[in-house]
């Protein structure tokens, strides 16, 4: 289980590395477009990243979305995280923050009922 310390670390590691985890992210939802992603997709893939980081400590999500937002980038961004995560972050980031993390995500998707592609 993790620990609130754990969760603190984990979540200070995080926010340190927020820009370049949000512009690999970016680039993961927009693969389908040759990877060169959009306005839309970096502010989804922020405000996604933003969310999981809240919901990862406990607190309540506020995500806002464009509207004109692709359902399957929700997919993409849950299948990328973690891999994206281990590049970014490396050992600095312990095994059980990476699976709490993926949790967080799908929890916060289902919270806020954003369906997944």
């Amino acid at each position: 289980m993790t620990t609130e310390k754990e969760i603190t670390a984990t979540s200070a590691v995080l926010n340190d590395k927020r820009g370049m985890i949000v512009q690999a992210m970016a680039g993961y939802i927009a693969r389908p477009n040759h990877g060169t992603p959009t306005e839309d997709h970096n502010e989804v893939a922020g405000a996604l990243f933003d969310a999981t980081v809240a919901t990862f400590a406990g607190a309540s999500p506020t995500v806002r979305l464009p509207a004109e937002i692709e359902r399957r980038w929700i997919t993409r961004f849950g299948d990328g995280l973690v891999p994206i995560l281990k590049d970014a972050i490396g050992p600095d980031l312990p095994g059980s923050s990476l699976s709490r993390l993926g949790d967080a995500y799908w929890r916060m998707v289902n919270s806020i009922g954003v369906p997944a592609a």
